[in-house]
């Protein structure tokens, strides 16, 4: 019959004393509480009190001998997991709290991804403008700018389906990408940006 938690605890203290001969720890190991073996881990709880005894049991060196001791007693490979309570209901908690802060580190990698991925687009954006710009002939003619800046129009244009909000409401960081890429268009065809970007309005309003 498996031994229970808090009867593997029991027998194991002495055992770990004996390898760890150190009062402070003895003092932690004497305040812990064993709660539960679940998938894996063996989870004892200190009182809030005395809850900064915790970093002695977190010893790497210290950790790992008890986990040997706890492992050998329950016929099983486990590790040491502790946390601050002593009660199942404390337990519960505790990774209810983590899986809240999982759910959340989760969301803003997920965030965090789509924006790197927006840049990146913006990046290539920007980059094909440059391009366009360099292949375009004439480009020193009136005729040859003008052709270039409706051709760089029409690709702003299009990128927007996709990277700008169909409502209107793009965040800070999605304007400034924009204003860098009419900057940029601006710049090749010697207008100013505001009127760049006046006829990028107009031709993205007939697109509607």
């Amino acid at each position: 019959m498996a031994l229970s938690a808090s009867e593997i605890w029991a027998q194991g203290v002495d055992r770990m004393k004996d390898k760890i001969v150190l009062p402070s720890m003895w003092e932690a190991l004497d305040h812990a509480v064993p709660i539960t073996i679940e998938n894996g881990e063996f989870v004892v709880g200190l009182p809030p009190q005395r809850f900064s005894l915790s970093g002695h049991l977190r010893n790497p060196g210290y950790r790992r001998t008890i986990e040997i001791i706890l492992s050998e007693l329950a016929g099983e490979e486990l590790q040491l997991r502790i946390i601050e309570g002593t009660t199942l209901a404390d337990w519960e908690r505790t990774k209810q709290r983590e899986a809240i802060a999982a759910a959340s580190r989760e969301q803003q990698y997920v965030q965090r991804r789509k924006q790197e991925e927006l840049e990146q687009s913006w990046d290539a954006l920007y980059e094909r403008i440059v391009r366009a710009y360099s292949e375009q002939p004439y480009r020193q003619l009136p005729q040859g700018k003008a052709a270039y800046l409706h051709r760089a129009l029409q690709m702003v244009q299009e990128a927007m389906q996709e990277l700008y909000p169909q409502n209107g409401e793009a965040d800070d960081l999605t304007e400034r990408n924009l204003a860098r890429v009419i900057d940029r268009i601006a710049n090749n065809v010697g207008v100013p940006p505001a009127m760049v970007a006046y006829e990028l309005l107009r031709l993205r309003g007939e697109g509607r």
